[in-house]
């Protein structure tokens, strides 16, 4: 599999620039390497003025934890301690835990969720999601934050002048099913990269978060629901249809096959293909021209619901924009 995902995405790079005489190729990243990481406090609700970052590993932090519908305490902050391979950081509530190994800039983030304690539904009465995200600082955060999302000659973000856009990542799921689902009528989780894209076509600013499912957990739930998380995906699915929108897509449409149980996995897609495809099957009344969009967010990370436990590492993350000239 590992094979397939590097020939797949330069394959796509290169039939991007077939007809192109003397094209020459230009890669950019569009977002840094992880240093330190900060906290950002949960959103639900937003404290005011917030949500503010919070027990940073060190000075500048210019990634972020994400974390919403986490139920009673929010994370600690992060403290550390020696192993006989380095040093690690911790940071924990009663249902999440990040942990954060490797040295500056090659570091290796794993999130962990328990949905033992976790309510079944919110106050509206809906199922609850409660997600954990590692995010690219990309603006709108408080000091002592610094920016991830390299935004230098904004032309390099813009879909319009892409010939492809690439995700790399090292991702290790590990899944888990609580022995007593009673209680809950959604039992269910998934890792995901997502990507943030804006447009300012319109008159109002548009936004639209796009993410790829890597793997689907499912747990004991109604006929229906079951019925719905077993099955293959064959198609991208709009999840919100107002302004900011949100579209799943799904690893095995890009890379073959969905991860599942305790899988690793290399994996290097061309996203540029599949965002094209999400903005011109927007809903009624959302921007549906790609050159319109650019890229302005960056996060990984897993969403639970119900009596699950799940468990993501990452590593090695790139977001790399290639366009010829």
């Amino acid at each position: 599999m590992k094979l397939w995902t590097k020939i797949s995405a330069n394959f796509l790079i290169g039939i991007c620039l077939l007809g192109v005489a003397n094209a020459k190729v230009f890669q950019n990243s569009l977002i840094s390497p992880i240093g330190n990481i900060g906290i950002l406090q949960p959103p639900d609700p937003p404290p005011p003025g917030g949500p503010y970052v919070y027990g940073q590993m060190g000075p500048s932090p210019n990634w972020s934890i994400a974390q919403w519908n986490i139920p009673g305490d929010q994370l600690s902050g992060f403290h550390h301690f020696t192993t006989t391979t380095g040093t690690e950081w911790v940071a924990s509530s009663t249902e999440a835990e990040v942990r954060v190994s490797g040295p500056l800039n090659n570091r290796y983030v794993t999130l962990r969720q328990d949905g033992s304690i976790l309510p079944c539904i919110t106050s509206a009465g809906k199922p609850r999601e409660s997600d954990l995200f590692l995010s690219a600082n990309s603006g709108n955060l408080h000091q002592p934050s610094i920016l991830a999302m390299n935004q230098k000659g904004g032309a390099s973000s813009t879909l319009s002048g892409l010939s492809a856009l690439v995700v790399d990542a090292n991702v290790s799921v590990s899944e888990g099913l609580l022995k007593t689902q009673n209680g809950c009528g959604v039992n269910q989780g998934s890792a995901l990269i997502g990507v943030i894209l804006t447009s300012d076509s319109h008159p109002k600013k548009e936004t639209l978060f796009y993410k790829i499912i890597l793997d689907k957990l499912c747990g004991s739930q109604s006929a229906e629901r079951e019925k719905i998380c077993t099955a293959k995906p064959v198609s991208q699915t709009y999840y919100t249809k107002g302004n900011p929108y949100g579209v799943n897509d799904f690893l095995n449409l890009t890379d073959g096959t969905l991860m599942s149980g305790q899988s690793s996995r290399q994996l290097d897609v061309n996203l540029l293909p599949r965002l094209i495809i999400a903005i011109r099957n927007g809903p009624m009344g959302m921007d549906r021209n790609p050159n319109h969009w650019s890229v302005t967010g960056f996060y990984v990370g897993q969403a639970i619901w119900g009596r699950v436990t799940l468990k993501s590492t990452w590593s090695n993350l790139h977001l790399l924009a290639y366009r010829s000239e």
